[in-house]
């Protein structure tokens, strides 16, 4: 049988050396365990275990050291154990452990981190469920978990950025354009279309009206300078053209062109 030959403490390790060969890296638990003294002879079944207690140990140590600085979900945990070619039986052990002393917990994570994004970020339903994704949290746990966004905190969020766009806005361009910009804004991040169009219709925006025949007299008149050179209906047409694809409405257009004399 082995002879174990040197120990060698390093740090709070200690190196194990059998017949004078390196043998194994073992922590102060495995060494009390298995009374691992100079000189004591110890069988070929003790080594196996001897190494397979260290590897899942140093597993478990490795995530709890992940786990140390903020919540992680149990496929995280998973993947971080792949990574370190970590044995798949080995990594069920030390999942399984884990979540016996509830250092994982999905269900209170998926909440946890729900309630962060909902209270931190912009950020809709369908980001949400994307950024929980990223988490490899599982997918019915998080549709599950997305209940808890109900309906009216979306509306709640989506009227309180819209009001807020709203009153910092100083109209430069089309109010139809502003709009269908604030409308994609809150699209890229993940609320419904159908939901959007119903809260933006609750808005008065007869101030922003008033801005919008400011900016299409700046960019008319622009445009005017710009296509001076050209045939009066064709300059005409230039224009109402260029303004209409700048979203401006065709009343206004028509309205603006009027009072220009060609």
């Amino acid at each position: 049988m082995p002879m174990i030959t040197k120990i060698v403490q390093n740090q709070k390790k200690y190196d194990l050396y059998l017949d004078d060969h390196f043998f194994l890296t073992v922590n102060d638990d495995l060494l009390i365990e298995f009374q691992l003294i100079k000189g004591r002879e110890i069988s070929n079944s003790v080594v196996e275990k001897i190494s397979a207690q260290q590897k899942n140990s140093e597993a478990y140590n490795l995530a709890l050291n992940k786990l140390s600085y903020s919540m992680r979900s149990t496929g995280e945990i998973r993947q971080l154990l792949k990574q370190n070619k970590i044995s798949l039986s080995t990594i069920d052990e030390v999942i399984d452990r884990l979540s016996a002393q509830n250092f994982l917990n999905d269900q209170l994570f998926a909440e946890l981190y729900l309630k962060e994004l909902i209270k931190t970020t912009h950020y809709g339903p369908k980001v949400i469920k994307q950024k929980m994704q990223q988490k490899m949290l599982p997918t019915d746990l998080i549709e599950t978990v997305l209940l808890d966004f109900s309906e009216n905190l979306q509306e709640e969020k989506i009227r309180r950025d819209f009001a807020k766009t709203i009153e910092n806005k100083k109209l430069t361009g089309s109010l139809s354009k502003f709009i269908e910009k604030e409308k994609l804004k809150l699209v890229r991040w993940g609320y419904n279309l159908d939901l959007i169009n119903q809260i933006s219709s609750e808005f008065d925006l007869s101030a922003l009206s008033n801005e919008e025949d400011v900016a299409i007299e700046k960019e008319g008149t622009r445009l005017i300078q710009k296509y001076e050179k050209l045939p009066s209906f064709e300059r005409k047409q230039k224009i109402k053209q260029t303004l209409y694809r700048r979203g401006y409405r065709s009343e206004l257009i028509n309205s603006f062109l009027d009072r220009c004399s060609f």
